[in-house]
């Protein structure tokens, strides 16, 4: 991220997440301000979710809920994105509990952005699944702007492989 940075403020998270300047104008440009707080956002996500709700996704639901970012990321809570096989499935190869947070153009037609309890965020579709990073700032610059996919953790690495065989072992 060679680009202008810019700090934002920190809500609930204790490390203050940095935003180049074009991640700042398309979050403006969708309404956003660092005071945003649309704690109405979590609940509908909690309530949607119920037992599936990841509490780690609770901050970047707050900051960005109810957005639609430059028609490519939506924040909003997706039921059917929630289904039991699939949470079971991804919930399996990350290794920890997850949970949709957003939907987004990213992989070309469509897929869910989730987040697991760990704090990192994936591209899901229903071809496979891949790492999009374990910081906000990072996560924006990939869906928003194309930008390298970062490199997973080594205990994904493998995992995250397998996920593009799930449609074979159905």
């Amino acid at each position: 991220m060679g680009t202008q940075m810019a700090l934002i403020s920190n809500m609930e998270e204790s490390k203050t997440p940095l935003f180049s300047k074009r991640v700042l104008d398309a979050l403006h440009k969708a309404g956003w301000t660092p005071q945003r707080d649309e704690a109405a956002m979590e609940q509908a996500y909690s309530q949607t979710f119920g037992s599936n709700w990841v509490p780690a996704a609770a901050p970047f639901v707050r900051r960005f809920g109810g957005l639609s970012i430059q028609h490519l990321l939506w924040v909003r809570p997706i039921a059917e994105l929630g289904d039991p096989t699939r949470i079971r499935r991804i919930t399996q190869i990350v290794q920890a509990k997850a949970c949709p947070i957003a939907a987004s153009n990213y992989m070309g037609d469509g897929c869910s952005i989730w987040c697991d309890e760990n704090d990192r965020f994936y591209a899901v579709d229903s071809e496979g699944m891949v790492f999009v990073g374990d910081d906000v700032a990072t996560i924006m610059e990939v869906l928003l702007f194309g930008d390298p996919l970062p490199t997973p953790p080594d205990t994904l690495v493998d995992a995250l492989k397998k996920a593009y065989e799930w449609n074979a072992s159905n």
